[in-house]
Order: structure tokens, then C-alpha cells, then sequence
């Protein structure tokens, strides 16, 4: 009797540790679909795009992300003001259901856009955790932070264009833009 207890305890224990050591990395994104890996929104004399070059990628490459602002006025060239970035990039990873945030680091930089000129900005990996942040996030950040590409899974980018335009040259009458737009893509092995 007591070496069918046994036997039961050790099978029991043994699904248990199988079960916790499976890995949460086992993300199956084929249940998602990509809708838009890339955009434009026009808002007044202005484009804004947002681009992944490919809708999938495996988890070794690099994604190639990155956001555009056109001038289409009438003007050579305007100058905006904006944050320590014009272009802000919010990644969601959907299967995780992980937001990861892009930092603000100054305020007030100007940037001059000459007209039909794209200005462009290509996503870098900034994100981080604090101590307060769930192991497996911590685990993620630091994948995603320290290898060539992402971990597999489907990410929803929100991109953000956030920038005033002083028509009177003396910084007191402002025009403002915040221009959105959102596209996703996969990652797989």
C-alpha cells in the first residue's frame, strides 16, 4: 500500500513540475492575424506614417520599425517642437497582454521639416521595469532588450506624433498636432 502511495505521490509530483516548467514562453501567435503593418494619417499640413517593414518576423532578425512625419504646406520648411523624440513608439504584446512604453527624456527640442521631406525615426528598444514588475515581465524586458530580434508574439504598435508649430516665431501662438496611428505585426519562429 505504501509503495502505490509512493508511486501516486511521485506521478503527482512529477505533473506538477512538468506543468511549472513548460515554459510561459510557448506563445502561439497563429491565432492572431495581422491587420496593418503600415499607416498614414493626414492631419492638417501634415503626414504621419507608421511602418514595420514586414508583418512577421522570426524571433533572430531585427524588427525594422519606424515613423515618418511629411510637411505638405506651403512653405520650404517649418520648425516643430517637440519632446526628446517627435515620433513615440507604445508596443503592446497581445498574447502576454505586456505594454511596453517608450520614456520621455527632454521637452522642447526643435526639429525643422522641409516640405515633401519625410523626417524619420526608426524604433529603438527603450523599456524597462521596476522592482515592483512581475518576474515573467522582467524575464520578457530582458529578452527583449537583449537579443537581436523579440520574443515570438503578436505586438500592437501605437505610434505618436506630439509637436507645435509658433507661427508668430516668438513662442506664444501655437498650433498644436498630436497625430496617431497604430499598426501590428507577428514574430515566429
Amino acid at each position: 500500500m505504501m509503495k502505490l502511495y509512493s508511486r501516486l505521490l511521485i506521478g503527482l509530483v512529477s505533473l506538477l513540475l512538468l506543468a511549472c516548467t513548460s515554459s510561459s514562453e510557448e506563445i502561439d501567435v497563429k491565432q492572431f492575424q495581422v491587420e496593418n503593418h503600415e499607416t498614414e494619417v493626414s492631419e492638417g499640413d501634415f503626414i504621419f506614417r507608421l511602418i514595420s517593414e514586414k508583418e512577421q518576423y522570426t524571433q533572430d532578425e531585427p524588427v525594422n520599425l519606424y515613423g515618418e512625419i511629411v510637411y505638405v504646406g506651403d512653405k520650404e520648411e517649418v520648425d516643430i517642437v517637440h519632446s526628446s523624440s517627435a515620433i513615440v513608439f507604445n508596443i503592446f504584446e497581445e498574447a502576454r497582454q505586456y505594454e511596453l512604453g517608450d520614456g520621455v527624456a527632454d521637452i522642447g527640442i526643435t526639429t525643422t521639416l522641409e516640405r515633401n521631406v519625410p523626417y524619420r525615426e526608426t524604433y529603438e528598444k527603450n523599456v524597462g521595469y521596476d522592482s515592483e514588475s512581475p518576474k515573467d515581465y522582467i524575464k520578457f524586458v530582458e529578452d527583449f532588450i537583449g537579443q537581436n530580434g523579440v520574443p515570438i508574439g503578436y505586438y500592437k504598435v501605437k505610434g505618436m506624433t506630439d509637436f507645435a508649430i509658433f507661427e508668430d516665431g516668438e513662442h506664444e501662438e501655437a498650433k498644436h498636432y498630436n497625430i496617431k496611428a497604430s499598426i501590428d505585426f507577428k514574430v515566429q519562429d
